[in-house]
C-alpha cells in the first residue's frame, strides 16, 4: 500500500512503477500484476531517452522475467540477450549478475549451444561475495541448470544437495531448484 501512496504522491517513476508491478507478482494478482507491468512496458518505452542506463537494464531484466512467466519465452531470451550485449558494448560487468542468470536458464532449456558454455564460464567466474542471497541462489539455480545440458545430471545434483543443505535457503527455493533438477533430469 505505501508503494501505490508513493506512486499517487509523487507520480510516475519507473523504478516505483517495476516495484508495484513486482508486488502484485510475488503476491499472486495476476491482474493487477499485468496492468502494472504493461505500464511500465509503455513508460519505458515513452521516457527511455531520460532513464539512467541501470534503471534501463533492471527494467529490461523485469520485464524479461515478467514474458517469461507469461509463457513468451522467445521474447524473454530476445529481451535478455539485448540486455547481455548491451551490458558488453558498455563494459558493465557490474550488472551482469543481474541479467546472466536469466539468460542462462533460458538457453538451457533449449539445449546445447556455444553461446550456453560461454555464458556458464562467464557466470561461474562472476565475483560472487557481494550479492544478496536471492541473487546468490538465481546464479546457483542457473547454474545447476546449464550443468544439466554442459556437464551432466551427476555434477548438477552436487548443486542442489548444496542448495538443500542451506539452511539459510528458503524452503521455496529448494523445492525450485530440487523440482527444476527432477524435471531437466
Amino acid at each position: 500500500e505505501s508503494l501505490l501512496t508513493a506512486y499517487n504522491s509523487h507520480g510516475e517513476n519507473i523504478s516505483l512503477i517495476r516495484d508495484i508491478a513486482c508486488l502484485y507478482y510475488q503476491t499472486g494478482e495476476v491482474t493487477l500484476w499485468r496492468e502494472w507491468y504493461r505500464k511500465l512496458e509503455r513508460k519505458l518505452q515513452e521516457h527511455q531517452a531520460v532513464l539512467s542506463f541501470n534503471v534501463i537494464m533492471q527494467t529490461w531484466v523485469i520485464l524479461g522475467k515478467f514474458y517469461e512467466a507469461e509463457g513468451f519465452e522467445t521474447k524473454a531470451l530476445s529481451l535478455f540477450v539485448k540486455t547481455y550485449e548491451r551490458l558488453k558494448v558498455e563494459n558493465r560487468s557490474d550488472l551482469y549478475y543481474l541479467c546472466l542468470p536469466q539468460l542462462l536458464r533460458l538457453q538451457s532449456h533449449h539445449g546445447a549451444s556455444d553461446s550456453l558454455g560461454q555464458h556458464y564460464s562467464e557466470l561461474i567466474s562472476l565475483r560472487k561475495d557481494h550479492l544478496n542471497a536471492n541473487i546468490a541462489f538465481e546464479i546457483h539455480h542457473s547454474l545447476m541448470l546449464a550443468e544439466m545440458v554442459l556437464v551432466g545430471p551427476d555434477h548438477a545434483w552436487a548443486r542442489v544437495v548444496a542448495s538443500l543443505q542451506n539452511t539459510q535457503l528458503l524452503m521455496a527455493d529448494r523445492r525450485l531448484i530440487f523440482y527444476d533438477f527432477i524435471e531437466e533430469a
